[in-house]
Order: structure tokens, then C-alpha cells, then sequence
């Protein structure tokens, strides 16, 4: 099934949809069936809501983080670069490049 359109609450072709489901209705897709010769209209609604509390950060900005060293390849200079630049020593013994949490991310 292929999506044609995608419409937008209030928009034309959504009144229906706005009646029955208010505040609740995202949106509006029109979709065609190539095989069945079908047009389906179909409708996302919010069924559920909460608060969402994002767990906190595992580490402090300024905290010292290793990365391995096979996470940068050898042929991605510019990114070897980057983590140069952003103060990184690499430990060979570790097979780590031992940064800030900050910019390792």
C-alpha cells in the first residue's frame, strides 16, 4: 500500500475525522492498494498520554570516558582529526582514546 497524501488536522478532508476524535487526531493519510484497486483513508490518533522522565546522564560532562579505538578506523582521518581536537589521549595499552564525556558525544 502506498501513501498518496498526508493531511493535516482542520485541513480539507479531515472534518469527519475532527468530530469524531477531536484534539486526539495527528493526522490523515490517504493510501492506494495497486493490487486490491482499493483508496483507503486511514487516520493516526493519540490513544495515550504521559509524562515522560528521561533518565538522567550516566556520566558528567567533564568526566573522563574511554572510546575504543576500533570505533575510529584507520582510514577515517578526519574523525581521528576531531577526537585529536577535541583533547583526547589515546592509550595503546587500553585501545582507548580517553576523553570528555561532553565530546565524546
Amino acid at each position: 500500500m502506498r501513501t498518496y497524501r498526508k493531511i493535516k488536522p482542520g485541513q480539507p478532508g479531515t472534518k469527519e475525522l475532527m468530530e469524531i476524535y477531536g484534539s486526539r487526531l495527528v493526522c490523515v493519510r490517504i493510501r492506494y492498494d495497486v493490487e486490491q484497486h482499493k483508496r483507503c483513508k486511514t487516520a493516526e490518533i493519540v490513544i495515550e498520554e504521559s509524562d515522560r522522565n528521561p533518565k538522567a546522564e550516566k556520566f558528567e560532562a567533564d568526566e573522563i570516558v574511554g572510546v575504543h579505538v576500533d570505533r575510529v578506523e584507520l582510514k577515517e582521518i578526519a574523525i581521528q582529526r576531531g577526537v585529536k581536537l577535541a583533547g583526547a589521549a589515546k592509550d595503546s595499552k587500553k585501545r582507548i582514546w580517553e576523553m570528555r564525556y561532553d565530546q565524546a558525544v
